[in-house]
């Protein structure tokens, strides 16, 4: 994977800048996405058969070296759902010390309020924020 990454590593810079000015350029950002249409897919298995076990009776998997090939639906999650316009900035609290350290370590470019000052915004609230795919 090393080799290859080295290999490409021009490539893979170009498609992150790509990447990175087509997002900037984008006038809305997608927040919440939802299930698009089920494509059937090729899902190789190692092949295997029941028997009863010698010890239980149970009938156990018993694996071969075999491929076996099974059509599976996939279904991914690649629907826009909430769409909202993309903000101009973003106002991070200044106890909120861990995102800030982050954005530092990421080379975000921002600015300081040296003190209390009345900003217009919109605010977001997630509620009920439920982590799915063992995140």
């Amino acid at each position: 994977m090393f080799q290859v990454i080295g290999d490409q590593a021009a490539s893979l810079k170009r498609a992150i800048a790509d990447d990175k000015a087509r997002s900037l350029a984008a006038r809305e950002v997608t927040l919440t996405w939802k299930p698009g249409k089920p494509v059937t897919t090729t899902f190789i298995v190692g092949d295997y058969r029941l028997e009863p076990s010698p010890i239980t009776g149970a009938k156990v998997i018993v694996w071969s070296n075999q491929p076996k090939s099974l059509q599976v639906p996939v279904t991914d999650n690649s629907v826009p759902d909430l769409v909202v316009k993309r903000p101009k900035q973003f106002v991070v609290p200044v106890e909120w010390r861990d995102v800030i350290r982050r954005i530092r370590a990421h080379g975000i470019r921002f600015t300081t309020l040296e003190e209390p000052t009345a900003i217009a915004v919109t605010l977001y609230r997630m509620n009920d924020v439920k982590m799915v795919g063992g995140f």
